[in-house]
């Protein structure tokens, strides 16, 4: 049986192992732990830039509000100066809340398909688990790509995929897709497939390909939705 952190380390060594070992018995508090962390230090790296882009986004709003003549003008940057506290706040409470939203969501689907469509017979906690071990993966990209953002200063300076072809007009549909297709993405879709594979005890090539549809698919349809993938 492997410990926690023998664990943790091995979703990037031998995931094979891994995976078995959730399939006997399933944890999740201490990759819970770590992705939120991971999260927050994200947000610690990145915040100057994620800071003054939400604040950009806001005062567009505002100047827009005043062109309408909904707002006086006079009254624009008070707005904006009373709201800095909100989006300070912001900041480090939605994307923690965003994770865990997500990794529920991933794990009833996990569910479903390991054993609705797999004949699987695990239990909501065996894949609540495997959710929170693949999002190591997700750990390490939160990491990689606050620092890729603070050194660019740009809220777009971190693609690790395809989204640098064009990165120069982050609000296209083109862009909002291509972002999903990179390798972090793609990596911890492979690794759940292979739980998935393990927990439904199926082959693992059917495993992988239905995670990578779900990634990609939850990936561009967030991505579109919000601005930027949620998985």
């Amino acid at each position: 049986m492997m410990g926690g952190f023998a664990r943790i380390i091995g979703v990037f060594t031998e995931p094979d192992r891994v995976m078995r070992s959730v399939a006997e018995k399933p944890a999740w508090l201490l990759p819970c732990i770590i992705l939120l962390l991971s999260t927050l230090l994200f947000v610690a790296i990145a915040g100057d830039v994620l800071r003054d882009f939400a604040l950009d986004q806001m005062r567009d709003k505002v100047n827009e509000m005043v062109a309408q003549g909904r707002i006086p003008a006079e009254r624009s940057e008070q707005i904006i100066e009373s709201q800095q506290g909100l989006v300070n706040t912001m900041l480090y409470v939605n994307p923690p809340i965003a994770v865990l939203f997500m990794r529920l969501l991933l794990t009833v689907l996990l569910l479903f398909l390991g054993n609705i469509i797999l004949g699987g017979m695990k239990r909501f906690k065996h894949y609540w688990s495997l959710a929170f071990y693949g999002g190591m993966i997700a750990a390490l990209a939160a990491l990689i790509s606050g620092v890729l953002v603070r050194l660019s200063g740009d809220m777009y300076g971190a693609q690790l995929g395809l989204g640098i072809l064009a990165r120069n007009n982050p609000d296209s549909t083109l862009f909002k897709i291509l972002t999903v297709f990179n390798v972090f993405t793609i990596w911890e879709a492979v690794v759940v497939g292979i739980g998935l594979a393990v927990l439904a005890n199926s082959k693992r090539s059917t495993g992988v390909v239905l995670m990578l549809i779900v990634y990609l698919g939850l990936g561009i349809i967030t991505s579109l939705l919000f601005g930027q993938s949620m998985v």
